[in-house]
């Protein structure tokens, strides 16, 4: 019968035959005389010719360039710096320079960012305090005055979803304890204290609303504090403070 020269393995050979086999890497190989230990079977060979045509192909392409790897590197080089021929020195400045014009205005639009954030502050803690001082039936000198002196009592801030988030005050900067949730102070708790500071700014202490008979000395004519609009604005918002809680009225002239 005819002997395969490779075999898997020698499972049904009569054991003469076996032993013209010799195992090599896992295969059984026939011994032939004039063959010598590096000889392969047809499968083999062409498997590595198929590898080797393999690698021509995929050296063709660099080849066809007609550049040595040296000469390939420095036109890569030469490409990251650039298509208009600069030299990496020259590349890098001109980034540096781009860099420190968008550091500029990333600055610039912070800036925007934070005067626009501080408007809306502003315009926010304005329109909560002045509807609480009317709810609370402050004089309309009251809610004219009132603001600008109480929104230090109010730290306002946007969350991640931009809701506005406010927290009372105490004078001091402390936070106000009051009937809110946690304990935090309300809207009506600052109110209720704001009486207690500035009475004659709200109805019902006593002083009425409107502005008070004008008489030498104080501007009033029944013994009442005044003083007068212009006078008023000139003091910063403590001495405003002050003459309110002492119980001065301001009158438009």
């Amino acid at each position: 019968m005819a002997l395969e020269y490779m075999r898997e393995n020698l499972d049904g050979l009569p054991d003469p035959v076996k032993s013209e086999y010799t195992e090599r890497d896992g295969k059984f190989f026939l011994s032939v005389n004039g063959l010598g230990a590096d000889f392969a079977p047809k499968s083999e060979i062409a498997k590595a010719n198929k590898q080797a045509a393999d690698l021509r192909g995929a050296m063709q392409p660099w080849k066809d360039i007609g550049k040595t790897p040296e000469e390939i590197k420095e036109a890569l080089e030469q490409l990251a710096a650039g298509s208009s021929g600069k030299t990496k020195a020259e590349f890098e400045a001109m980034l540096t320079q781009h860099k420190a014009t968008w550091a500029a205005k990333e600055s610039d639009l912070t800036k925007q960012l934070e005067t626009a954030n501080s408007r809306a502050k502003n315009a926010y803690i304005d329109s909560a305090v002045s509807s609480a001082l009317a709810k609370a039936k402050a004089t309309p000198e009251g809610i004219s005055l009132l603001p600008r002196i109480l929104k230090d009592r109010v730290d306002f801030s946007f969350d991640e979803q931009g809701k506005p988030l406010h927290r009372i005050l105490m004078a001091d900067g402390n936070p106000m304890i009051g009937s809110g949730p946690g304990g935090a102070a309300t809207y009506d708790d600052f109110m209720a204290d704001v009486k207690k500071l500035y009475p004659s700014l709200f109805e019902g202490s006593g002083s009425g609303s409107g502005s008070p008979p004008r008489g030498p000395g104080n501007g009033g004519g029944s013994g009442e504090k005044a003083v007068t609009r212009a006078e008023f604005d000139k003091l910063n918002p403590l001495q405003q403070a002050l003459k309110m809680k002492e119980g001065f009225k301001v009158i438009d002239n």
